[in-house]
Order: C-alpha cells, then structure tokens, then sequence
C-alpha cells in the first residue's frame, strides 16, 4: 500500500529503523549454517505462523532457539534486538529474559517439574520473507514474557506489534525490569482528579490475563477468560467478565480529549 505523506500509513514511516533492522537480520541470518537458517526462516505469506505469538513458558516453540546459536551468531541475534527497539528497550528485553534464571531457581522450590520452561536458552526467533528490499517482511522474538513481532513494507513502513514485555516476578534483588512503567502507571494515575479516577478505573478487580487475549485479531467485543492456568486460584465470575470486556464500540475509562 503506497500513501502520500500525511495519509494513513504516515505514522508507520520509519525507513532509518527499517534499514537498521534489515541490515541486522541479513547479518544474523547469513552468519548460520544451511539447518539453522531453515528453521529461522519462514515464508512471509504463512500468516498462520506469522501471527502466531505467545508470551508463556510454552513447552514447545517453533524458531532457532538462542540456545542453539554459537557465541558469535548470539552477538548478532542480539544486535538484531537492539537495531528494533531503543536501547532502554533493549535494556528490558535482557533484563527480563535474565529474570528467568530467577523464575527458574523460585520454582525448583515448589514445581520442578517445570522448572526447565524458564530459561532464556529458549527464547527464539524468527525471520518472514527476506529482511530488505520492497517486499513485505518481518521478525519474530518469542519467549517467556517477551514477544517482539515486526512488520516492514517497501522498506520504509514499520509495525511494531503485538510487543509484550512483562515480569514475574516484578522485581528480585537488584533486577526490576519493568520498574519505571510501574511508576509511570502510579503517576498518571495519582494525577487524575477525582472525576477521572473514577472513569478510568472500571472495576476494582483486574482480569486474570489480558482482556482482549493472545488473538491475532482483535474483534468488536472481547471477554477476558475467567482464570488464567498458571493461577488457577484467581477467578472472575460471568458479570466482571462483562465489567471488564473490551468493547471496540463503547471503550471504557477516561477519554483522552478529557485529560490536560
């Protein structure tokens, strides 16, 4: 799709990132051998893999898992990273993938059976269609409460999304990935009045996972599940779900046109 500067696919236009991560992605992709650039790899029509995302400790993820990637070929899958996203990105991206070795030693206490699905060997990536050039491509890094996807067209238009980046725990010691949305979050709503509080906080109970779900798209209406399996003791009944449901009609909260 070719727009004119102000149509609506002028606030994708990125061709400096474009051509960063694509130069990055023809690095990474060319320093591997034949069987590992065939499963990093992918068909960018295969939209069913392509679209495919998950931010749990999946038993079993498609990709070229970074554990299977000499020290040399590490370095580049990690420039790949920091050519996608800004350093502080890049900061949360390692910092939340070395919080596995964390996540990994608290459940050797309590299920060590899968203690195993948190290790940052397992994060893996993925390349659709070839990175340069006007066709469409992107890349994919998957793993344990990190999931980057990237979309470029004709080389100078850039999505950014689905990206999650999350942290269980929040915070150990010294690590805290995610420190600085948390007080972002508790500032701008500590800076609400009264009025705007109480619209932008609709129930005083959160979902137990996202309320639009792991989809690759969202639709009109969208109900949050009513447990979330790693937290079976956390339930919400049919009338919060309907509390807490995602119309794409009637959104809920404060309207930003309300905020100064």
């Amino acid at each position: 799709m070719t727009t004119t500067r102000g149509g609506p696919m002028e606030k994708y236009l990125a061709p400096e990132t474009a051509a960063r991560m694509a130069a990055a992605a023809a690095a990474f992709s060319g320093a591997l051998d034949e069987s590992q650039r065939y499963v990093l790899a992918n068909d960018f029509e295969l939209s069913g893999a392509r679209r495919e995302w998950s931010y749990l400790p999946e038993p079993e993820r498609g990709g070229l898992a970074i554990g299977s990637l000499t020290d040399p070929q590490r370095k580049l899958a990690h420039r790949l990273i920091a050519a996608s996203v800004s350093m502080p990105g890049y900061a949360k991206v390692v910092s939340i993938m070395a919080m596995e070795h964390v996540r990994r030693a608290l459940t050797l206490l309590d299920a060590p059976a899968i203690a195993h699905l948190f290790d940052p060997e397992r994060y893996c990536f993925r390349i659709f269609g070839t990175p340069g050039g006007a066709a469409p491509w992107g890349w994919q890094l998957a793993g344990h409460h990190v999931s980057l996807n990237f979309t470029v067209t004709e080389a100078r238009y850039l999505s950014p999304t689905p990206c999650m980046l999350g942290s269980v725990p929040a915070s150990y010691g010294t690590l805290a990935p995610l420190a600085d949305d948390e007080a972002r979050g508790y500032e701008f709503i500590n800076s609400l009045t009264g009025a705007q509080r109480a619209a932008a906080i609709i129930y005083h109970r959160p979902p137990p996972d996202f309320a639009t779900r792991m989809v690759p798209r969202i639709g009109p209406a969208e109900l949050p599940d009513h447990v979330f399996d790693p937290e079976p003791d956390y339930r919400i009944s049919d009338a919060e779900r309907s509390v807490l449901s995602y119309l794409r009609d009637g959104p809920k909260g404060v309207r930003g046109a309300d905020l100064d």
